[in-house]
């Protein structure tokens, strides 16, 4: 099989101009109406190649130093997920073993790169050696060139993480480049003010990043947020609010459980995803649920081997989990967690094709036999229906192991399949994931161009008493969830001693009383009650609409007739959302 040989940059700035050549020299006869393909994966936003003028950005220029063989640049049609970047087709002659095809990037004006950092990038070759002839791909780890960093530092964000829910706090502080990557390196050093009154110390990062546990952040029962600036005033972050339980004993604990990484069509290793989550997202919990179908078996080992690294109870908490990625009528996308760290990896819709990973295949099974199998091996594990790609499908609903949805994703937000889910009756609690696919567990970004993934990360929010893998894993089991479509919102929804995701029996016809709170990160526009899928009261800002970071109400309603639900859901003036699980009420 051919190989490309580069020649350019070995580092490239994010959405930057670069020139560079690939060289395949051939091994087997390519005849007229063959191709080579020079693939990028379906998820890159590298720019789209171009050959009619060199003054435009992503001119290709190919030449075959055999006389009197015709090259093209056309589309590409790779298979997933190496479907962009662009093709060489043999419009007339034939080329020969020995023969070198030189492919020229960039023209005049340069070739436009990706948007978003990643370790190990470049090019996948492919070749098809006659019209409609089948497929031959170079390994995967060939394609791996150059590597893809963050431009100069745009902004900055800071998060503070409450690590145990009972004041150990640390501050995470991050460069970001204009396309949401970590800046490229450099030294910055940022003031950290509490309030915008007391300064409490300066935080130095280094590789666009830093990590802060030793600053005197208060515990005084009151809410607070620090602002982080440079001292020429360049930058500037307010952080997410943080201060006193909304739920007495519980902590409310930020994570995304949802993510690919390189091992499919995602981007960066698994341990490089978990420690951005940690480090740079402000994250206290993750999973890196790859593909079932492009995940071998040293894949998977590697997805273990790392989440136990990650796992660091008290600090950070990683879950082993894996897309089981189902047609529709097979159960649709779920995502599988282990408790344990320990688990099988049952695939169902592996591609049989030369693009995917070689030697992986799998019957054709649907979720419930799926979760047959699991289940004969553990019973520490759990399902998340997923809407993405392939829209989960109710109908394999299994309330023993599937306890919540994830309503967002960098997809978009899912609304519409939620309240179908409640017309079902359905025990669900909510949870949002990012899915991302960019190499931003936890904070991933819009791209600079319009492609895929296009939306704002969602995040995980578990009520739980402590940072370990089994309270947070009873949280998300209990319901003890809500979802946001990315910013840190704190919420608390409760009634009496009942909190989101709780079930609650009540004479019919009695009153039922909520509590409503929240802390945005941000400003506050509007919470909303739903019973069922009705928006029974909603609440504005007053006279301070748009002016303020809080809101806390009591909402009473008269328990009906036999089973319902109560949810709340809360917009900020900046379109941050966050949906609590219910509190189902049985009226007697």
């Amino acid at each position: 099989m051919e190989r490309i040989r580069y020649a350019g940059p070995t580092t490239i700035k994010a959405n930057q101009l670069f020139r560079c050549a690939v060289e395949v020299r051939v091994e087997k006869a390519i005849e007229e109406g063959g191709m080579l393909t020079i693939a990028s994966r379906h998820t890159s936003d590298i720019g789209d190649a171009q050959g009619v003028s060199r003054d435009l950005e992503n001119y290709v220029e190919v030449k075959a130093d055999r006389p009197g063989v015709s090259l093209a640049v056309t589309g590409t049609p790779g298979g997933h997920p190496w479907n962009r970047g662009f093709s060489v087709e043999v419009k007339a002659g034939a080329l020969a073993p020995g023969d070198v095809v030189r492919v020229e990037m960039g023209g005049d004006r340069g070739f436009r790169a990706q948007s978003f950092s990643e370790e190990r990038s470049g090019f996948r070759l492919g070749i098809r050696r006659g019209k409609g002839g089948p497929w031959e791909v170079a390994p995967r780890e060939e394609s791996r060139l150059f590597t893809v960093t963050g431009a100069e530092p745009a902004i900055i964000r800071a998060y503070v993480r409450d690590v145990n829910g009972v004041g150990r706090r640390t501050l995470s502080v991050k460069a970001e480049d204009a396309y949401g990557n970590v800046a490229s390196p450099g030294e910055l050093a940022v003031d950290v003010v509490l309030d915008d009154v007391r300064f409490l110390g300066e935080v130095r990062l280094k590789g666009g990043l830093a990590i802060a546990d030793s600053l005197d952040l208060p515990d005084d029962g009151r809410w607070h947020t620090l602002s982080v600036s440079s001292g020429d005033g360049r930058f500037h972050s307010r952080t997410n609010p943080f201060g006193p339980c909304l739920a007495e004993g519980y902590g409310a604990f930020f994570g995304d459980i949802h993510g690919q990484s390189d091992l499919c069509d995602g981007t960066n290793g698994p341990g490089s995803l978990y420690a951005y989550a940690r480090v740079a997202a402000g994250m206290d919990f993750a999973s890196v649920t790859s593909h079932d179908m492009e995940l071998d078996d040293g894949a998977w080992a590697e997805v273990a081997d790392e989440t136990r690294k990650a796992n660091r109870p008290g600090d950070f908490v990683a879950f082993l989990g894996y897309e089981w990625s189902g047609l529709p009528d097979e159960g649709g996308d779920n995502n599988v967690y282990y408790l344990s760290g320990e688990g099988p990896l049952v695939r169902n819709s592996a591609i049989d094709g030369p693009w995917c990973v070689p030697g992986v295949r799998s019957e054709r099974i649907d979720l419930r036999e799926t979760i047959r199998r699991i289940r004969a091996s553990t019973d520490g594990f759990m399902v998340i229906p997923h809407c993405g790609g392939r829209q989960s499908n109710p109908d394999y609903h299994d309330p023993t192991v599937m306890p919540v949805f994830e309503i967002h994703s960098t997809h978009r937000n899912y609304e519409h399949v939620w309240a179908g889910l409640v017309d079902r009756g359905l025990r669900l609690g909510l949870v949002g994931g990012s899915d991302d696919h960019r190499g931003m567990l936890g904070d991933c970004g819009v791209a600079a161009r319009e492609r895929y993934f296009s939306t704002h990360c969602g995040l995980a929010v578990a009520m739980a008493r402590e940072l370990t893998p089994e309270s947070i894993w009873d949280a998300i089991m209990r319901r003890h969830t809500y979802a946001t479509n990315g910013p840190h919102i704190v919420v608390g929804f409760s009634s009496g001693d009942r909190i989101m995701g709780d079930e609650m029996a009540v004479p019919a016809g009695s009153p039922i009383a909520f509590k409503l709170r929240a802390v945005c990160h941000g400003f506050f526009q509007e919470a909303t009650v739903f019973r069922g899928n009705v928006a029974v009261k909603s609440y504005r800002g007053g006279d301070q609409e748009n002016q303020i970071r809080s809101f806390e109400a009591e909402f009473v309603d008269e328990a009906l007739p036999g089973a319902s639900m109560y949810y709340l859901r809360v917009a900020q003036a900046d379109g941050g959302m966050a949906w609590t699980s219910p509190i189902f009420v049985e009226g007697t």
